[in-house]
């Protein structure tokens, strides 16, 4: 049977559109980050020298990959559909962090680097955590931002230790200098 709705169940859920179609742009906006990150954190890997460092590049990579899926299925789940390219914009920005890295030659510029990233990762995901902190949406999908945010700080200060420690890889390994 069809139910006939009043005009307030209309205009709740036309509200409640908006905001899951905002929010849906929002993550597929930090998906694309994502994306950014783990082609980034790909080059650092690559021009690691440091077994131990590059261990570490490809553990932070499989964070990526698994926050991809946790993105992507939320904004399955509110009925959109996962970036899959960077955009205009995270291109010309992917371009320029191509060049730029083409530049790097130790452990130390790749640790510089790595540290610089996850800034900005920890930047977006405040900055989208911020927008929608007093939203009554899924609180699920805002808990596993908080917690990805979280690992982006772990993944900082690792990455601040092995700088602060490139003694220990001079000596032991002798290639971060």
């Amino acid at each position: 049977m069809n139910k006939v709705r009043n005009k307030k169940e209309t205009n709740d859920e036309v509200i409640l559109m908006d905001k899951n179609e905002t929010l849906i742009k929002e993550l597929n906006k930090f998906l694309r980050g994502i994306h950014m990150g783990a082609d980034t954190f790909r080059v650092y890997q690559d021009k690691a020298k440091n077994e131990e460092l590059k261990n570490e590049l490809r553990r932070i990579m499989f964070i990526f990959r698994e926050q991809d899926e946790k993105v992507s299925s939320y904004i399955k789940k509110l009925g959109g559909e996962p970036t899959n390219s960077l955009g205009v914009t995270g291109e010309m920005a992917s371009v320029f962090e191509k060049l730029k890295d083409m530049f790097i030659d130790s452990d130390k510029e790749v640790i510089e680097h790595a540290i610089s990233a996850i800034d900005m990762g920890i930047e977006g995901g405040s900055n989208l955590l911020d927008s929608y902190k007093d939203e009554h949406l899924d609180k699920g999908i805002f808990q596993h931002l908080n917690e990805m945010v979280s690992e982006y700080k772990s993944i900082n200060n690792r990455m601040i230790w092995y700088l602060s420690n490139h003694t220990y890889f001079n000596e032991s390994y002798n290639t971060l200098l």
